[in-house]
Parts: structure tokens; C-alpha cells; sequence
């Protein structure tokens, strides 16, 4: 193994990294702290070709393969113990043609370096506002955004994908060129079928300035924050892009929250927001004309433990729902964790449900249930409350989950593809017969907490 070894280091422009190496513990560090997977060995790819090399080795010394881009999934997905993790951070380019609106993205970007890229023409990609997730990671899952009722998912903006199989062949995979697959890798691609190195997106025209921002308001008031806001965004025209949640504070600072913009006019989502404010003296806002670039790059705290758990929201929010939201909220250990909604609706529910392996089509919300610590590891605390919220709230929840929010607590893969399961298992044995990649359709389910 080790003359192997010496032999993939020639071969590739990048850097291997073995648990020897000194390197090791911090190509181990993920988003989330509280995840502690060691992998055989680490590829750090350099150019498309590494990949190829990465591959034959695997296959020859029976690893399994994971792809890192952003490193932000909840459960670590991207490192596999006594396995290979293909780091593509360094594959990050991103190309745009301003004047046919599309962009060519590597498989290493992150959303800062999309939405940087594309906003200098004053463009757009629909994505999510964490800026440091990795934007084909989460195009396989599908992507929400703030832009998403206005533009789709990010994956309802894929033009083309540019893939390596198992095989170590490269792959161009559209609408008409392996048009099975392209479905697939739409809502259900992450680490199923091979390696995605770049993707081109469809991109979108946005204003220059846009008003919109934060604004918070004690607890307090919460019920009626939360009731006023589902009856905007049940009449919401889709360019309003708008979020709800209870972020995780100490007891004595707790605020709910709402933070977006209204896409269309920026004077009317001044308007709106002035509505807004008007429901109940907020305690917080930081609303304002400015770039939407401002507003996109939301602010996540780094380098802390995580331990989440969600749902869909097929319907509209129920009084009875959001009480469980603010009573739920009050047992939570002190700064332990919080609740968030992320609101659909609009575009992305338009598409019909059979169009790519997304199969949320009808849902309304993602209810996040967000246990956060300080630290490498997660007490049982903070674990036992986010449990014990996700069971109350179950019932109002319609059974499936987002694979961009894995949680390897749930019965996979049937909780993440519905309907789709027996579909995607045939592309699957197409394209990866010997599963080499341990994707979420094939993966054993192992506890990482």
C-alpha cells in the first residue's frame, strides 16, 4: 500500500494527507466541531485529473470514496472513517457570462465566491446565505435561499454537470445527454454517482440596492410575530424572501426574528417593512438600502458543536404549532440552541414533483430545530432538547427530510426521496454498481454523536 501511495503522490498536482501528517487533525475539522470521523487518507485535488488517480486507488485497495466541498454537513457526510475523502476545496473557480446569464462553477466554491463573482454584473444565483457552504454540495441536495421564491433551488438552475464516474471517465450529463442521471443529481446527488467537478447555473438580474434586513422583538411577543408572518407569506407575492426564528441567546436576551427583503421595489419593501415594524415595538432592527450582497452573506458563528434535527411544513402554520415553537424554545438549555423557518412556496413549489429528485415540492416550510454549544463535543442536555422538540413537533411534520440537512438518525433513505427511493436505487446501480461513493442510498447508519 504504502509503494502505492508513493506512486499516487507522483501522479497527481495535489497533496495527500495521511493521519501521520501533521496536517491531518485540521483537514479533519469540519463545520460542525461535535463531528470526530478520521479517514484513511485525505486527496486534496489540485486539477480534475487527481481525481482520476484518487479513484484508481481507491477502487484497488477497497476504500470508499466522499467528496468535500464546503465540509457543512450536519453529520460530517463528507469524511468516511477508514475511507478516502476527495477535498476539492481547491478546484474553486467561477466563470460568468454576463451577457448569456450563466455561470460555470468548480466544484470547490463556496457561496461568497459565487455570489462575489456574479454580483459585479449584478447577477445572481439563488442560494443559501451561509457563506462558506459549498455550492455544488448543496445544489445536489437541491438549495434554498433567499432567492428561491422568486428562482427556484439552486438545482432548478442547472444547466449542465460536469461528473467523473467510479469508472474515471468524465461525463457531460444535461437535459438530453444521460437525462436520468441529471435528474437524479437535482435533489439526490450528493455522493451517490461520482464525483462532480464543475456545474454551469442558469443566473438571474437583481437590483442594484435593495432595502430589507433584521428586525427582533422580545419574546415575549412571539405568538403574534409568528402568526402575523404566516399570514404574509401565505398572500406573499414570491419576490419576498423572508425568515423566521428564534435565534439561540441566553434566556434573559431572547428575541424572535425576522430577516429578508422584498425583491421587486426597494421602496415598497421599505413600505413593508414599516408595516412590519408596527406589529409590536421591536427592541432590534437593522434595516437599510444597501447591496444585496450585504444582505445575502449572512453572519453563522464558526467553530462550534451542532446537533440538529428538522421537519417539513406541508401546510401552513397551525396556532397550535407555533405555541409548541415558543413552549419548546423556553425549556431549551440556556444559549443551548434555537428555531428556524425556512420559508418555499413560490417557484420552487411550482415545479412539478416528478422533475428532479427534490421531492418537497408541496411543502411550505422547513421547521430546524439547532442545539449549538461552545466546544468539541455535544452535552446530552442540549442533545436530550433537541430531541425531545423535534417528537413534539413530529406530528406536524409530513415524514420526509432534507437531504442538505442529513441527520443519520433517520430511517435513510426513505425519509429524503419519498417516492422517488426505487428510481434513484436504479441510477445508482447504473452508474456506481460497486458503490464506491456511500452516498445516503446505500450507506450504513452509524451514530457520529
Amino acid at each position: 500500500m504504502l509503494a502505492d501511495i508513493t506512486k499516487l503522490k507522483r501522479r497527481i498536482k495535489g497533496k495527500i494527507v495521511l493521519p501521520t501528517h501533521q496536517q491531518y487533525q485540521q483537514s479533519c475539522q469540519l463545520f460542525n466541531r461535535a463531528v470526530h470521523q478520521t479517514p484513511a487518507m485525505f486527496v486534496k485535488v489540485r486539477q480534475a485529473s487527481d481525481i482520476r488517480h484518487a479513484l484508481e486507488y481507491a477502487r484497488k485497495h477497497g476504500l470508499p470514496v466522499n467528496v468535500r466541498g464546503g465540509g457543512h454537513s450536519a453529520c460530517g457526510s463528507c469524511l468516511v472513517t477508514d475511507g478516502m475523502t476527495i477535498d476539492m476545496r481547491e478546484l474553486n473557480g467561477v466563470a460568468v457570462s454576463a451577457q448569456k446569464k450563466q455561470a460555470r462553477v468548480s466544484a470547490g466554491a463556496l457561496l461568497h465566491e459565487v455570489d462575489k463573482a456574479t454580483h459585479g454584473h449584478n447577477l445572481a444565483l439563488p442560494q443559501g446565505t451561509c457563506r462558506t457552504v459549498g455550492v455544488v454540495g448543496s445544489t445536489l441536495g437541491g438549495g434554498i435561499g433567499l432567492l428561491s421564491r422568486q428562482y427556484g433551488l439552486i438545482a432548478d438552475n442547472v444547466e449542465r454537470i460536469t461528473m467523473l464516474n467510479a469508472a474515471g471517465e468524465f461525463m457531460q450529463i444535461d437535459h438530453q445527454q444521460h437525462a436520468e442521471l441529471f435528474w437524479a443529481l437535482r435533489g439526490a446527488g450528493a455522493n451517490q454517482y461520482g464525483v462532480i467537478t464543475q456545474i454551469d447555473y442558469r443566473i438571474h438580474r437583481i437590483p442594484t440596492i435593495i432595502y430589507g434586513g433584521t428586525i427582533s422583538w422580545p419574546i415575549k411577543v412571539a405568538k403574534d410575530i409568528f402568526q402575523r408572518y404566516r399570514d404574509l407569506l401565505a398572500d406573499a407575492s414570491d419576490d419576498l424572501s423572508m425568515y423566521a426564528f428564534i435565534p439561540h441567546s441566553p434566556r434573559s436576551d431572547a428575541v424572535v426574528s425576522l430577516f429578508g427583503f422584498y425583491l421587486a421595489d426597494s421602496k415598497e419593501s421599505e413600505r413593508l417593512f414599516n408595516e412590519i415594524q408596527d406589529w409590536s415595538p421591536p427592541i432590534h432592527t437593522d434595516l437599510g438600502f444597501r447591496p444585496y450582497l450585504d444582505l445575502q452573506s449572512a453572519h453563522y458563528e464558526e467553530e462550534l458543536a451542532v446537533y440538529w434535527k428538522h421537519g417539513f411544513i406541508s401546510g401552513q402554520l397551525t396556532d397550535e404549532l407555533i405555541d409548541i415553537f415558543i413552549e419548546s424554545f423556553h425549556r431549551c438549555p440556556d444559549n443551548g440552541g434555537g428555531i428556524m423557518l425556512d420559508p418555499l412556496g413560490g417557484a420552487v413549489n411550482r415545479v412539478d414533483k416528478s422533475a428532479t429528485a427534490f421531492i418537497h415540492r408541496d411543502s411550505e416550510y422547513i421547521c430546524s430545530i439547532t442545539g449549538l454549544y461552545s466546544g468539541r463535543f455535544m452535552p446530552e442536555r442540549i442533545k436530550d432538547w433537541v430531541r425531545q422538540t423535534y417528537q413534539t413537533m413530529s406530528p406536524f411534520f409530513n415524514g420526509l427530510a432534507y437531504q442538505n440537512y442529513e441527520d443519520f438518525e433517520l430511517e435513510e433513505p426513505q425519509c429524503y426521496y419519498g417516492e422517488h427511493v426505487d428510481r434513484l436505487r436504479q441510477v445508482k446501480a447504473k452508474y456506481d454498481p460497486d458503490n464506491v461513493f456511500c452516498g445516503s442510498l446505500t450507506r450504513k447508519k452509524d451514530s457520529l454523536f
